[in-house]
């Protein structure tokens, strides 16, 4: 693994880094697999498949780029969720949201706010996001990642911001989807590049190897492009859980070089979608068992 890290980590040279080394015609998800090769620590390889994942969700629309950005769709039940409102003619925003990216190394952000006629998709520039950012704190267990706030007051947007699509469907629940298989697909690299500096070893695991291997070639077949359906999420699931026993069974082998503490982070971070993923999960198969009584009726 390459790149040291530490306090301090300059995230969006990083990433312009990382993506760089790739090659220009590889998709995002090969891109997030590779770029979990080339670092050392956990919330690193966390940021550049949330990278990809971001670059992936707005790829159709004119904000699409090679820029340090994030999604905040986290909504505080203590706090007033984001709305969108006309006022004189304009669009402003009002309410909070909540991330975890590092607000500090952001060039845009994309959130969701409640309007009148649904859920709207906004991206804030860098300028817009110094007037909103509301602070950023540590979180525990996390390395150098933090926690970042966002406050609106009256916070003018131009129409131009406005995302075109249903805030929800398509920018909310997509973007969960997409950033669990880049993540993942980084982990996957992060995993292999610590795999093949033990290939010497007598002990080198083969069979562990080939199911890493083929658990990317998997996620990699991910659609990105169109909402998955009910099969495919499940298909999904049933990969990302093999990944959940296969770093665990690499453990042994690979906690020693890694460090007990890197371990730890990454666990905790393939862990924070595991309910919303659960969730996923078991609407799939409650559509499944409907088209099912459908058919049979």
């Amino acid at each position: 693994m390459h790149s040291e890290a530490g306090a301090g980590t300059d995230w969006r040279q990083l990433w312009l880094q990382v993506f760089h080394q790739q090659a220009t015609n590889a998709s995002l998800l090969q891109v997030a697999f590779e770029s979990g090769r080339v670092v050392n620590e956990p919330e690193q390889v966390f940021w550049l498949g949330y990278q990809c994942a971001v670059m992936a969700l707005l790829k159709d629309s004119h904000f699409a780029g090679l820029k340090s950005q994030a999604v905040a769709f986290t909504e505080k039940p203590d706090l007033p969720p984001a709305t969108l409102r006309m006022s004189q003619g304009r669009w402003v925003l009002e309410g909070h949201k909540s991330f975890v990216t590092n607000p500090g190394f952001l060039d845009a952000c994309v959130i969701t706010a409640k309007a009148e006629d649904g859920v709207k998709a906004v991206c804030l520039s860098r300028e817009a996001l110094e007037k909103a950012v509301a602070g950023s704190k540590a979180v525990p267990g996390f390395g150098e990642l933090e926690a970042g706030g966002l406050q609106f007051r009256s916070l003018p947007v131009d129409e131009e911001a406005l995302l075109p699509g249903d805030g929800q469907r398509a920018y909310n629940a997509r973007f969960r989807w997409i950033e669990d298989h880049c993540v993942s697909l980084a982990f996957c690299g992060w995993l292999w590049q610590g795999l093949q500096q033990q290939m010497k070893s007598p002990a080198f695991p083969e069979r562990l190897a080939e199911e890493l291997l083929s658990l990317a070639a998997a996620l990699q077949q991910a659609p990105l492009d169109q909402s998955p359906d009910a099969m495919q999420k499940l298909a999904s699931a049933g990969s990302l859980m093999r990944l959940a026993h296969c770093s665990e069974a690499l453990r042994p082998l690979l906690q020693p070089q890694t460090g007990a503490a890197r371990w730890a982070v990454m666990t905790r971070i393939l862990g924070l979608a595991a309910a919303a993923r659960e969730k996923r999960r078991v609407r799939a198969w409650l559509t499944l068992s409907d088209d099912a009584q459908k058919a049979e009726n």
